[in-house]
C-alpha cells in the first residue's frame, strides 16, 4: 500500500511498481486522514516526509494515525533532517543545491532552494526534479512546499505521547557500517 498527496509522485510510483512487477495499491490522500486499524506490520516515511507535518498538532494526527494502522509489534520507520545541521548548512550556502543523480538507466536532475523561519523552525523548500530517460526525453516537477524541523527530543515525545512505548532515533544513515548512535 501506498499513499502520497501528489498524484505525480503515485504516477511514478505506479509506474516503476508495473515495470517491477510488483503489485502494490496506491492511494492519493493526505496521510494525517488515513483510516487503518491494526492492518500493516511496518509503516515507513522515507524523504523528510514526516517533516511535512508542520504543527505539533498535524504530526500528532499523522502518529496516532500511524499507530492505529500498525498490528500489533509493528514498525514505523521515518527519516527527519536534523535541523542543527540543517540550519547549518543553510546559513553557510548561497544559492541551490544541485545534485545529478544516475539511476538506472535515467538520470535525476535536482535543485533545491530553501529558506527557514528562525523561530518556527519552518523551512520553505522549493525542489525542481528533472528525470532525463536514455532517449533524451524529460519531465519535470516542481515542488514548492513548507516543511518543519523537528528535534530528535520533539519526535521521540510525541511518538511516546500517542503509545509507541519503544522509539529509536538513529544518529546518520550509515547505522549499518557502524554502531548507531542513541539519543
Amino acid at each position: 500500500m501506498g499513499v502520497d498527496l501528489h498524484s505525480e509522485m503515485l504516477k511514478i510510483a505506479e509506474e516503476k511498481a508495473s515495470k517491477l512487477g510488483v503489485n502494490v495499491k496506491f492511494i492519493q490522500g493526505d496521510v494525517r486522514n488515513i483510516d487503518f486499524n491494526e492492518e500493516f506490520d511496518a509503516v515507513t516515511m522515507f524523504f523528510t516526509s514526516i517533516s511535512y507535518m508542520t504543527s505539533s498538532e498535524d504530526l500528532e494526527k499523522l502518529l496516532r494515525n500511524v499507530y492505529k494502522a500498525l498490528k500489533p509489534g509493528g514498525v514505523f520507520i521515518a527519516d527527519a533532517p536534523n535541523p542543527i545541521a540543517f540550519a547549518f548548512t543553510l546559513g553557510k550556502k548561497e544559492g541551490p543545491s544541485i545534485w545529478d543523480v544516475p539511476h538506472d538507466d535515467e538520470r535525476i536532475i535536482i535543485i533545491d532552494y530553501r529558506d527557514a523561519e528562525n523561530v518556527t523552525a519552518v523551512v520553505y523548500f522549493k525542489r525542481i526534479i528533472t528525470i532525463v530517460k536514455p532517449n533524451g526525453s524529460s519531465k519535470t516537477y516542481f515542488m514548492n512546499d513548507k516543511i518543519r524541523l523537528y528535534t530528535a527530543y520533539e519526535l521521540k515525545t510525541s511518538a511516546k505521547d500517542v503509545g509507541f512505548n519503544y522509539v529509536k532515533i538513529y544518529g546518520d544513515l550509515n547505522w549499518a557500517e557502524e554502531e548507531p548512535k542513541k539519543c
